[in-house]
């Protein structure tokens, strides 16, 4: 450990004892915002299985964590998707190279929104068909 040194005297660090506090502050904060369990934490991993419709496309997110896709242009694809607190990823067949992710806006018995992280920040407004 080193100390720094004037007159041959070790010389105390004053930015500690001002940052002490300041870090024991951010300890705190992120351990309430990490503890915190809010509505919006549910499992959505049971809700959205079914067969949804939005404004481009069809996509039916299987039990098995298998989802198929078929858009208003006519490609078709599939692959495995899986949520991780409120953002689903979806992943093409058979690969780990990650497709598509999205926030989970909302979620009903009907309806299905979420919102695009790729950098487009489309919202997608889905209803369910089955």
């Amino acid at each position: 450990m080193r100390f720094l040194y004037k007159n041959n005297e070790p010389v105390r660090c004053k930015i500690s004892r001002r940052l002490m506090p300041f870090l024991a502050c951010c300890f705190v904060i992120c351990l309430v915002i990490f503890s915190c369990k809010t509505e919006n934490t549910k499992n959505y991993m049971q809700d959205i299985v079914g067969t949804w419709k939005d404004e481009n496309s069809t996509m039916t997110y299987a039990a098995d964590s298998r989802w198929n896709g078929t858009w208003d242009t006519g490609l078709s694809m599939g692959g495995h998707w899986t949520i991780v607190g409120d953002t689903l990823y979806m992943f093409r067949n058979q690969s780990t190279a990650l497709l598509a992710y999205y926030k989970v806006l909302k979620v009903s018995n009907d309806e299905f929104e979420i919102f695009s992280l790729e950098g487009d920040s489309t919202i997608f407004n889905k209803r369910r068909i089955e």
